[in-house]
């Protein structure tokens, strides 16, 4: 199947939102209203009556479109899609402005034999526009019309909202990760700083006690000295003091140990 009008970014066939059910369902009441030479059995005219009871009740939309862009004919799925009956004027003007050149190149492109998917935006009564997806193929049609182009039309409009809130959540959810991803890697930054902040304070109280520690054991140290001088100048003192008191003491032991007087006891020992 060739794809037509690919400007809008989701007009692929596997997008269209026609199931292979209803496709085949249509695909074989389309193939069936091929003209053909008119049925010359009795009873002809009720087959092409239950045909067109068939595509009638079709719940695809279906729309035949003339090759000059004119609608020949639509069942009522697309007339109550449409909220009107436009049989017989130019199926662009059902269309946006926009993408009116794109349908009557897709609609010529079809009766010329070839088969695609479009997707444009229809005009509803007030001026609304609608999302859809038309799948098309070519179809011979007798009473002079040759070639026509029979067009089976979803309106796409409520799954391009829930696609767009799905888009939405999506980027809400992007969002909230990256402002949970902001608020982590801050609290992390900030849990850092705090452990920092903490860790220079603990050293700083190291090295407070440290210095301490150090200035006390200076102190010791100096204060050990001066009790050593202190200590040392007292013992100074008291021989200084005892040599004082005692000079007599003194002076005779410094006598006797230079020898004994005489006429002293030694002549006493003599004598006797």
């Amino acid at each position: 199947m060739t794809i037509f009008g690919l400007n809008r970014q989701s007009a692929q066939t596997a997008e269209t939102g026609v199931t292979s059910d209803a496709g085949s369902d249509a695909l074989e009441a389309l193939d069936a209203m091929r003209y053909r030479e008119p049925d010359r059995q009795p009873g002809g005219l009720g087959a092409e009556a239950r045909l067109r009871a068939i595509v009638e009740q079709q719940p695809a939309c279906l729309t035949e479109v003339a090759a000059d862009g004119r609608v020949l004919a639509m069942n009522a799925a697309q007339v109550a899609l449409l909220g009107t009956h436009p049989v017989g004027r130019c199926y662009k003007d059902l269309v946006t402005v926009t993408d009116r050149e794109r349908v009557d190149t897709f609609i010529r492109q079809v009766t010329q034999g070839q088969t695609g998917s479009l997707e444009y935006l229809m005009v509803m009564p007030g001026g609304l526009p609608r999302d859809v997806v038309t799948d098309a193929v070519p179809l011979e049609r007798g009473s002079g019309h040759g070639v026509v182009a029979l067009m089976v039309t979803r309106d796409l409009t409520e799954y391009r909202v829930l696609e767009q809130q799905l888009w939405q959540l999506s980027e809400d959810h992007k969002h909230d990760c990256a402002q949970l991803s902001e608020a982590h890697t801050q609290a992390c930054a900030h849990l850092s700083e705090a452990h920092q902040h903490e860790c220079a304070q603990l050293e700083a109280r190291i090295q407070a006690s440290e210095e301490r520690e150090r200035t006390l054991v200076a102190q010791r140290d100096e204060e050990r000295r001066r009790v050593g001088l202190a200590l040392e100048r007292a013992r100074t003192q008291l021989v200084e003091l005892k040599a004082v008191r005692n000079p007599v003491t003194h002076h005779d032991l410094s006598g006797n140990l230079g020898g004994a007087p005489s006429g002293g006891p030694q002549h006493a020992v003599a004598g006797v």
